[in-house]
């Protein structure tokens, strides 16, 4: 399907039909005094670029939104050249128009008109395609020649028009602060004096001048020497630093959900296939539990996720009957065809708006609909509630043995919706991996073996059984045989993994079987926890400011058995290393010959708060310890191996915890957003990785991070006469920006991983408050 549409979606749209005009600013726009150049560059402006001036303005009159936007920025070094010298104008043709009214170029008294229209480049890259999202947004690429360290370029445009969904009400969002350190930040508003206008502040303190000048009411926000943004790795996904400030003609979440409902409402009757199809199902139990589930099974695995999110359709679903006809959607769609249908078969079902990163912080937010960006259903039956997300696929198990998603707030769409409604979080044993590894290594001189059985609950199963969909058996018993030949690299599989799938229970069981000759080295060997491990990842800022991730809920019981020959022995030993975030459990006891290493690990909360950060270093610390055994023949020791051990532990099982991560704790990218992923990569390179992606803040340029990379042969990847080759990717529930560098001399390649973070981009309207779930 998505090889279809690109055969109609052209990259780049025909150069002789311009989508923008050029123009002055219009008479409203109220002209900025830009700052004199300092001597010194400040100390925050790591990207080799200050803005000396960032002015947004906006006039709301009773039919239009006008937009203008001026940057003046000065390149500092070379590391900003290639970034600056790239400006990207975007806009979305169906109800936006792009005017530009200046490019100039300020390089010591001179003044270089740098504004060629005919060199512009329309381009239609659709960055979300790869996502299954299309959305027809434009962007007017502008290259500017002969930029030079010390040159300031100075630039200004307008984007006139406000998406016809929100019915003539207006919702942004002001950003206060870019990762760029600004001398002049500068946010103006011209709202009409009869309407009501709901301001919130979000990691700001700065007030508004008001003014009141005939018909308008001009609101003035200004921040002098605003610093670069500073953002810390692994912060969860709803913390967000960027200062902001929402504005919103809705003033309750109550008004959210009345102008949600018509958009939702099925006008007009089934066809006659949808009809059928619910017919079939009624005829087929007379449970409605059973109903329910043939429904949503046929809503998640049969309809595949596809948006097309064409001007209104950024928020306004497909009708039922041509999503079922086509069989595909994106999350409204599929999300209003399940509650109709369910509806029908008299099971009460509503949509349901979520923000898969903001969650629970949804609630200290203006009331809007761009505050959304994905759907999901609210269904009740036989006294229980039940929060269901159709764009997950394979799903299964009875109603009671479903988990909510950890959405935490969602706003039904029904007409007597007051507030957002929380969602309960999912028990930590809804999720749960119970691992054990049997070793029967009971003579010195024979090899030994080595079984593997691994199994997965709840959502744990449903990611599983997506893996096992997509990736043959053979691949993934590879990649598993693999993972323990780092450790053991004489290692063989006696068979290819077994699995055995139980959807009433929703649980899958993977056994391996191994064969290891010369297991006991000098009668000594090493036993580590490595998939309790994978969860204890450190930032690579330690000493922090802004909370630190963790993956919640999370529980993980893994057992190691070794059948040892005589002369091995153990100091039984039980204990629990705990703090706020998380928890772990061990036992370590030996009987006749048999030493188990017991282990069961679970998290407690989604975060540490950053004055906790130092003691849940230390916690990861000592957990790590326990889970690493080293066991010698003769020896009685306890499991706190001392830090020489745990360091070649750490050594020999680096490699395969990255394989291991990559295979068995992958979190599989779905249609819209995927629970969080077990493994956390701590070895790759920042951008590396999905694991590593670079975070940069909304308005930040990514060819500042990629000017120093060169090829092997010696050339630089990227070039600024040239767009980037990007696309959107999904990992970890998080929308990441995939850079393709290739080299023009030698043709090698390399890709890197950016995380926009969103600044509460989906509060300001156009292509950030597409609902593009």
């Amino acid at each position: 399907m998505l090889a279809a549409l690109l055969a109609f979606v052209p990259p780049v749209v025909n150069s002789a039909a311009p989508s923008f005009t050029v123009a002055p600013p219009p008479p409203w726009v109220q002209p900025a005094s830009v700052p004199e150049p300092q001597a010194k560059a400040p100390k925050d402006a790591g990207s080799g670029v200050e803005y000396h001036l960032v002015d947004h303005q906006i006039r709301v009159a009773e039919r239009s939104v006008e937009r203008y936007y001026r940057r003046v920025k000065q390149v500092l070094s070379t590391a900003g050249l290639e970034g600056a010298s790239q400006l990207q104008l975007e806009f979305e043709p169906s109800y936006q128009k792009l005017v530009i009214h200046h490019i100039r170029i300020q390089r010591g008294g001179q003044t270089i008109d740098a504004l060629r229209p005919r060199e512009i480049k329309i381009i239609q890259q659709e960055s979300e395609l790869d996502e299954r999202l299309y959305n027809g947004t434009l962007s007017a690429v502008v290259f500017l020649n002969d930029v030079r360290v010390g040159d300031i370029i100075d630039y200004a445009y307008s984007v006139n028009g406000e998406n016809p969904i929100l019915g003539g009400r207006f919702v942004n969002t002001l950003l206060l602060g870019l990762s760029q350190p600004i001398r002049l930040l500068r946010c103006r508003l011209l709202w009409p004096a009869g309407r009501t206008l709901q301001l919130r502040n979000q990691n700001a303190d700065v007030q508004p001048t008001i003014r009141q000048g005939g018909q308008e009411r001009e609101y003035l926000w200004e921040r002098s020497q605003a610093p670069a943004l500073e953002i810390e790795d692994d912060t969860p996904d709803w913390f967000n630093p960027v200062p902001r400030v929402q504005l919103s003609e809705f003033a309750t979440w109550e008004e959210v959900a009345r102008w949600a409902v018509p958009l939702y409402a099925v006008g007009r009757p089934f066809s006659p296939e949808l009809t059928k199809q619910i017919d079939r199902w009624r005829a087929e139990s007379a449970e409605p539990e059973a109903r329910f589930l043939a429904a949503l099974h046929f809503v998640q695995d049969e309809v595949r996720y596809l948006g097309i999110e064409l001007g209104p359709h950024s928020h306004l679903p497909h009708s039922p009957s041509s999503v079922y006809a086509r069989r595909f959607g994106d999350c409204k769609d599929k999300s209003l065809l399940l509650s109709t249908a369910l509806n029908a078969l008299g099971i009460e079902a509503y949509p349901a708006l979520v923000n898969t990163k903001a969650r629970h912080v949804l609630s200290t937010w203006q009331p809007s609909p761009f505050a959304f960006d994905h759907v999901i259903v609210q269904a009740k039956l036989g006294g229980q509630t039940y929060w269901i997300d159709p764009t997950v696929s394979l799903q299964r198990g009875g109603l009671n043995q479903f988990y909510n998603p950890d959405y935490a707030r969602a706003l039904v769409v029904r007409e007597d919706s007051r507030e957002l409604q929380e969602i309960p979080q999912p028990a930590s044993y809804a999720t749960g991996i119970t691992i054990k590894e049997v070793y029967t290594a009971d003579k010195l001189d024979a090899p030994a073996t080595l079984e593997v059985v691994t199994t997965y609950l709840g959502g744990q199963a449903d990611e599983m059984r997506y893996r096992l969909a997509q990736q043959p058996l053979a691949e993934l018993g590879k990649k598993y045989l693999n993972y323990y030949a780092a450790n053991y690299p004489s290692i063989t599989a006696d068979s290819l993994p077994q699995v055995l799938d139980d959807p009433g229970q929703n649980a899958i069981v993977i056994t391996e079987q191994y064969r290891i000759p010369n297991f006991w080295p000098e009668q000594s060997q090493y036993f580590f926890a490595g998939r309790i491990n994978e969860e204890l990842s450190k930032p690579k800022i330690s000493r922090r400011t802004q909370p630190l991730s963790v993956t919640h809920p999370t529980a993980i019981a893994q057992t190691i058995e070794i059948h040892t020959p005589p002369g091995f022995r153990i100091a039984a030993d039980s204990g629990t290393i705990e703090d706020e975030a998380m928890r772990l459990q061990y036992q370590y006891t030996l009987s006749n010959k048999v030493i188990k290493l017991d282990y069961r690990f679970q998290t407690r909360r989604d975060h540490v708060p950053a004055q906790q950060v130092a003691k849940h270093l230390e916690t990861i610390d000592k957990i790590q310890q326990a889970i690493s055994y080293r066991l010698t023949r003769g020896d009685a020791q306890s499991g706190e191996v001392s830090a020489w051990v745990l360091g070649a532990v750490c050594s020999l099982t680096g490699l395969p915890l990255i394989i291991f991560g990559l295979i068995r704790g992958v979190r599989w990218s779905r249609a819209h957003r995927r629970r969080k992923r077990f493994t956390r990569s701590r070895q790759l390179a920042p951008g590396a990785g999905p694991e590593t992606a670079i975070r940069v803040a909304v308005g930040e340029d990514l060819r500042r991070h990629l000017h120093r990379l060169r090829c092997s042969c010696g050339l630089p990847y990227d070039r600024p006469d040239a767009p980037l080759q990007q696309e959107g990717v999904i990992f970890d529930g998080q929308r990441l920006t995939l850079v393709h560098l290739k080299c023009e001399k030698c043709g090698d390649g390399q890709a890197l991983y950016f995380n926009r973070l969103q600044a509460d981009a989906a509060h300001a309207g156009g292509r950030d408050g597409r609902n593009g779930s």
